[in-house]
C-alpha cells in the first residue's frame, strides 16, 4: 500500500462508537457504526499517521488548532499534542506518541496508534482500511493491530549533498548566503514532492553539520551549520549516509556534532561503522555505508562480515559506496569489482557517489547497480559545467521467497532551477533535457549488465 503517498488510496474508517455528547460518556449507550470516506492517511517508516484534528472530530472531540503555541488543543485544554513533539499532555498526566507530530497540507499528523495506546480505543488497520470501537479510557491502553498482507516499500536515492561551502569559497551566491536570504525549505522544494511520495529517501552528506572544529588543510574542505538537518527534513529525506572523504573534514568533532544533530532532528545515517536498521511497512532493512577506494582483502572481509550481520536482522540491505573517480563517467574496476561482491554476499541494491557527474546503472544477478549519482543538492561549486542529475526510485516487495525488486525508475534533474549558475534548488527535468539526461544515462550503462 502507498506510505508518504498522497491521494493514492482511499481509507474506508469504520467507527464503532456512539456519538451523542462525548464517547467518554457513551458508557452504557447503543453503539452506532458510522462509515466513512477518508483519504489522507499515510505511513512512513513503519508508523500510520492520520489527521488528527479530522479523526478526533470524527469521534466527537472538539479539537482546536493554536497556532501561536503549535499544538492541537482538544477539549478545552485537556489534552495537547504539539508540533514536532512526541509528548502529549492531558490533564491526568503527560503521555508519548510512538513518532513526532508532523504537519503535512495544513494539518496536524500523528500516529494512529494514539488513539489506542493514549486513548484507549481499539484499534484495528488493516491494508488501508481503520477500524476504532470502544470508548475512551485515557491512559489505559487499547488493542492495537496492524494487518498488512502487502509488504511493499519504495526507495528513492539521490547523490552528493554539500549542506555548505568550503574553506575559502568566495562570498556572492554562496550556499550560506542562499540559505540566509531564502530559508532552510526553499533547497528541496521542487523535489520535495517525490520525496514525500516514497517509503524512503537516501542521501549522500558530504560535509559535517558544526560549528567547532580545524578544518583540514586539503583543496576543499568543507562544513555546513547544524541547523542545516532542517534542509532535510523540509524535503523528506530520512537518511544519510556520511561514509565518503568530507565527513571528517573538521576532525571528530565535526563528526559528533554532524550526528548529534541529525539525531535531534530525527534524521538517519549510515557510514564506515554504522550499520542503520530501520523497519519501514513491516520491511526490516539495512543500510550500509563504505569508501569504495580499493577492493583488496581487507575491504572485502569487513563488508562481508557487516552484510553476514545485517542478514540476520534485515529482509532488505541497501550498499552504499563513495569510489570511483571524479567527472569520469563510467565506473572502474574498483567499483565493479566491490559491487558484484556484495551482491555475491546477499545485498540487494548497490549506490554510489563521489564522482560528481552521473554514471551509468548495471545490473548483476538481479540486484541493480547505481554507480554515481552525481551532484544534487552542492554547494561546494557554485557553478559546475555539468548541472544534470537524477534520482534514483526502486520498488520492494517482500514475499514468501524474500526480497524482490518491482522496477526501478530513473528521474532526471538538474542540480539547479537556473541553467547559468547554481543557485542548489535540484528540479526534475521535462521535455527535451529530460530526455537528454535518460540518453546519457543509457550511454553509460551499456556493458554494465551482468
Amino acid at each position: 500500500m502507498g506510505q508518504k503517498k498522497w491521494g493514492r488510496f482511499c481509507l474506508i474508517l469504520t467507527l464503532a462508537l456512539t456519538l451523542i455528547t462525548h464517547p467518554k460518556e457513551a458508557i452504557g449507550q447503543e453503539n452506532t457504526t458510522v462509515e466513512v470516506s477518508y483519504n489522507e492517511s499515510y505511513r512512513n517508516q513503519g508508523v500510520t499517521f492520520v489527521n488528527a484534528k479530522q479523526l478526533l472530530n470524527k469521534l466527537g472531540y472538539k479539537a482546536e488548532w493554536e497556532q501561536s503555541t503549535k499544538r492541537l488543543k482538544i477539549d478545552e485544554g485537556r489534552i495537547y499534542i504539539k508540533l514536532n513533539s512526541k509528548v502529549v499532555e492531558t490533564d491526568q498526566g503527560s503521555y508519548i506518541l510512538t513518532a513526532d507530530a508532523d504537519i503535512r497540507e495544513g494539518g496536524l499528523y500523528i500516529p494512529l496508534d494514539f488513539f489506542a495506546d493514549i486513548l484507549g480505543y481499539d484499534v484495528k488497520y488493516e491494508d488501508g482500511d481503520i477500524t476504532i470501537k470502544g470508548e475512551e479510557n485515557l491512559g489505559v491502553k487499547g488493542r492495537y493491530e496492524e494487518i498488512i498482507t502487502t509488504k511493499q516499500i519504495t526507495i528513492s536515492a539521490a547523490g552528493d549533498f554539500t549542506l555548505g561551502y568550503y574553506k575559502g569559497q568566495a562570498s556572492g551566491g554562496r550556499f550560506d548566503e542562499v540559505a540566509k536570504a531564502n530559508g532552510n525549505s526553499y533547497f528541496m522544494k521542487n523535489v520535495k514532492e517525490v520525496f514525500e511520495a516514497d517509503d524512503l529517501t537516501i542521501v549522500n552528506l558530504e560535509g559535517p553539520l558544526t560549528t567547532r572544529g580545524v578544518g583540514k588543510e586539503k583543496e576543499f574542505t568543507i562544513r555546513g551549520l547544524p541547523n542545516y538537518t532542517e534542509i532535510l527534513k523540509a524535503g523528506s529525506i530520512e537518511t544519510v549516509n556520511l561514509a565518503n572523504n568530507h565527513t571528517y573534514d573538521y576532525g571528530s568533532v565535526g563528526y559528533t556534532d554532524t550526528v548529534t544533530f541529525l539525531d535531534k532532528a530525527g534524521v538517519g545515517y549510515f557510514g564506515e561503522d554504522t550499520t542503520q536498521f530501520i523497519t519501514v511497512n513491516d520491511i526490516k532493512v539495512a543500510l550500509i555505508g563504505a569508501n569504495g577506494w580499493t577492493s583488496g582483502q581487507d575491504v572485502k572481509n569487513k563488508l562481508k562480515k557487516r552484510i553476514e550481520a545485517a542478514k540476520i536482522q534485515a529482509d532488505l540491505i541497501i550498499v552504499e559506496f563513495h569510489w570511483g573517480i571524479e567527472r569520469e563517467h563510467y565506473p572502474n574496476s574498483t567499483q565493479q569489482n566491490l559491487a558484484k561482491y556484495v551482491i555475491d554476499q546477499g545485498v540487494h541494491l548497490v549506490l554510489g557517489s563521489h564522482p560528481h557527474v552521473i554514471q551509468g546503472i548495471g545490473s548483476y544477478k538481479g540486484a541493480n547497480i547505481v554507480y554515481s549519482m552525481g551532484n544534487f543538492c552542492f554547494g561546494a561549486n557554485k557553478n559546475p559545467a555539468d548541472k544534470d542529475t537524477f534520482i534514483y526510485q526502486e520498488t520492494f516487495v517482500l514475499t514468501a521467497d524474500g526480497i524482490q525488486s518491482e522496477g526501478h525508475e530513473v528521474i532526471p534533474c538538474r542540480i539547479s532551477s537556473t541553467t547559468n549558475r547554481n543557485n542548489y534548488q535540484p528540479t526534475i527535468l521535462e521535455g527535451t533535457e529530460k530526455d537528454k539526461v535518460l540518453a546519457r544515462i543509457e550511454q553509460y550503462s551499456k556493458n554494465l549488465k551482468g
